[in-house]
Order: structure tokens, then C-alpha cells, then sequence
């Protein structure tokens, strides 16, 4: 236990290279009397709580080596709160955007799979970029209740595996913002990679911990949250992609686009400064401005070999 966080027995090496070598990263923040139904959700303002970090020197992945207890995290995901509907839908269409590109010859296009879909906001995007059908599986109860009605049939609640998911001609795995949340990273890639035909691909969206805002902010960075298990740069997610079988095709940052209220959310700003100025926004209307920035999260494409 840590403040109350029921955490693993033993210390887990690196995720990604199994390496048992760590630097200090960060201590541990955690004050349970702040737990809330939103600490375990998505796109939350920033509570600033925070497992104890270690640096791999050998893949340069940042890390818990004593994340919560599984059955914890299970529990705590399916009962999360949401409220990210407008967000969800701007990063459901950059997502579709950023992958464009690699799905102009992808060879199968019969289903893609989304891993993490929140309230299936990228699920429509797939479907007009071709695939034949999508799934999107999601462990958050509320996240699926507050999906578009045309979108939920389309969303299966619980946690991706491989026996989970008996679908023919999978072409397409999504998984974004999603991997910085698992006890095994590589499980999750893996499965992955079991489910996709031959030349399907696997795109995954993560958090760089490397991105100049991120190092600029350090431990007031959105980022560092009690959430994640591990965050990732452009050689680690590299690293976990080659390490599960894929061909790396890329790993590139992205500019975000937002309403300008869920950027202001973001600031590290105590709350006598935050709440004026978030309800400023909301009486003008200026929180729904569309802004982009480059906050530091990075796209990394792996191609399945044989196609």
C-alpha cells in the first residue's frame, strides 16, 4: 500500500525491455482523500497525484515498478466517470487524420479494431475510411453509455485480448491513449499483433514524456498522473513496437486540436486563478474556440510482416 493505493507485491522490471536497471524519475504524490470516480478517467483536469517513477537507461521508458493491483485497476477503470464527449470527438477526427496516409494501401480492410474507445468517437471515422466494420471495446461503463446512439452498438465493454476477439480480416488496431494505462504494455501489442491479418497495422497514440512542453512543465505536466504506469518517448514506443514483431513505419509527434476551455482546464494554475478565468471562457464562448498545439503526444505506426 501507498497512501491507501492498494499497489503490486514485488517491483516489475521495464515493461518494454524487461530490463531491471532504473534511474530515479519521480517520488511518489498521492493523497487518497482525493480520490475521486475522475482519477481513473479520461481527459480530467489534472490532479497532480502521482505513482513513484524510475527511468529504463536502457529504453528510455519511464515507469511505475509497483503499479496498483490489477484487480484495483479493473474496478476503478469500469466505474469511471466521463465527461470528455466534445474532446473525444476533436481527437477522434485528428486521429483519422493522422492516419490517412497509412491506410491509402493498407491490403485488409475488412474490420478495425479500436482498443480504449472511450465513447467511440473514432469508430464513424474508420467506417468512412473504408473498413467493412469496426469494434470498439472499452472497459469504462460510463464512456460506452455516453456514446452517439448510432455508435453503440458498435462498442463492447471489457478489456482487449486476443480470445476476446474472434473477428476475421483485421486490418487495423487502434490504440490511443491507452497504453500509458496497462500493467503490460507489450501484452497488449502482442495481442495486437495476434489479431491482425498479414499486413494489418497497429497505430498507437501516446504521450511523449521527451516533448519540450512536457520536460518544460516536469512534474506539473498533465502527464505525470497517478493514472499512468509508464510514459513513453519516440525510442521506447519504437522499441515496444519492433519488440512485439511490428515493422516500424513511424513515430511523430502531432499538434492536438481543442476548445480553448479543456486547454485552460490543463494549466497547472491554482484553483483561485483557474476558476474565474474557466468561467470567463465559458460566458463568452471562447472555452468552444478550436486551438491546436503541439502539447507533446506522438503517433507510432507498426506494420504486421506477410502481407
Amino acid at each position: 500500500m501507498t497512501d491507501g493505493l492498494p499497489l503490486a507485491g514485488a517491483k516489475r522490471p521495464c515493461p518494454v525491455c524487461g530490463g531491471a536497471r532504473r534511474a530515479p524519475f519521480l517520488d511518489a504524490h498521492l493523497d487518497p482523500a482525493r480520490f475521486t470516480a475522475a482519477t481513473f478517467a479520461s481527459r480530467k483536469e489534472p490532479e497532480f497525484m502521482r505513482l513513484p517513477l524510475s527511468r529504463c537507461p536502457d529504453c528510455d521508458t519511464v515507469y511505475a515498478p509497483r503499479p496498483p493491483d490489477p484487480e484495483f485497476l479493473a474496478r476503478a477503470y469500469a466505474g469511471a466517470a466521463y465527461d470528455s464527449g466534445p474532446e473525444a470527438d476533436r481527437a477522434g477526427a485528428t486521429y483519422a487524420r493522422l492516419l490517412a496516409p497509412f491506410l491509402r494501401d493498407l491490403p485488409v480492410r475488412e474490420v478495425a479494431v479500436d482498443v480504449g474507445a472511450g465513447n467511440g468517437a473514432l469508430l464513424p471515422h474508420l467506417l468512412r475510411a473504408g473498413f467493412a466494420r469496426v469494434v470498439g471495446i472499452e472497459p469504462s461503463r460510463e464512456a460506452i453509455a455516453a456514446a452517439a446512439p448510432a455508435v453503440r452498438p458498435y462498442l463492447r465493454e471489457g478489456v482487449f485480448t486476443p480470445e476476446a476477439l474472434r473477428e476475421p480480416g483485421v486490418g487495423l488496431v487502434t490504440v490511443c491513449m491507452t497504453l500509458e494505462h496497462v500493467p503490460d504494455p507489450l501484452a497488449l501489442l502482442r495481442a495486437a499483433f495476434t489479431v491482425l491479418a498479414p499486413g494489418g497495422l497497429a497505430a498507437v497514440v501516446v504521450h511523449d514524456y521527451r516533448a519540450p512542453l512536457n520536460r518544460l512543465l516536469g512534474a506539473r505536466s498533465p502527464i505525470i498522473d497517478v493514472e499512468h504506469l509508464q510514459l513513453f518517448s519516440g525510442d521506447s514506443i519504437r522499441a515496444a513496437l519492433s519488440r512485439c514483431g511490428f515493422a516500424v513505419l513511424a513515430a511523430r509527434r502531432f499538434a492536438n486540436t481543442y476548445g480553448l476551455g479543456y486547454w485552460a482546464r490543463l494549466l497547472p494554475l491554482p484553483g483561485p486563478v483557474k476558476k474565474p478565468l474557466l468561467a470567463g471562457l465559458g460566458a463568452t464562448g471562447l472555452d468552444r474556440l478550436p486551438v491546436g498545439l503541439p502539447v507533446g503526444n506522438l503517433l507510432a505506426v507498426g506494420r504486421k510482416p506477410g502481407a
